[in-house]
């Protein structure tokens, strides 16, 4: 694995490294704030505007009231993530959008696992203990205890 601020994990059960510390949400005061983090990870290569968040995560509230749902769940996932001993800037708003702070370098296990499967796929050879190492990584299904949220269908 490559060198990373913050490495994540959601094949199976999610967690976060960072640093000395691990984190999984389990104490978090609103799991709908993990749940945030965990879209903006999914979806990291792009600002994510206000609106759609509020579409997925507060579909029966209008747009004022979700907003005002989000914005104390933006701030609910900072406190998370700064008592956790993770900076809280890697939430990052701008212009009435948000994103994973692009000044951190993110490792996840789902895309490692992807990329490495393409591979295989497209006839890369690999050691066997490499391929055991991959399939020992695999815990579980993509965010498995979303699994019947529609936005944690990879594209």
């Amino acid at each position: 694995m490559s060198e990373a601020d913050f490495k994540f994990y959601g094949l199976g059960s999610f967690y976060c490294e960072y640093k000395d510390n691990k984190i999984d949400g389990s104490d978090w005061v609103s799991k709908r704030a993990l749940y945030i983090l965990m879209y903006l990870l999914q979806e990291r290569q792009r600002r994510i505007s206000v609106e759609e968040i509020v579409d997925i995560f507060w579909p029966e509230s209008d747009l004022e009231d979700g907003k005002n749902k989000l914005y104390n769940t933006i701030y609910l996932l900072r406190t998370s993530l700064k008592k956790g001993g993770l900076p809280k800037d890697i939430v990052e708003s701008l212009n009435g959008a948000y994103n994973i702070n692009h000044k951190y370098k993110i490792w996840t296990d789902w895309e490692y696992f992807e990329r490495k499967i393409n591979n295989l796929m497209l006839g890369k050879e690999y050691a066997v203990q490499e391929l055991q190492s991959l399939f020992e990584m695999y815990r579980g299904d993509y965010f498995i205890t979303l699994k019947y949220e529609g936005w944690t269908e990879l594209n």
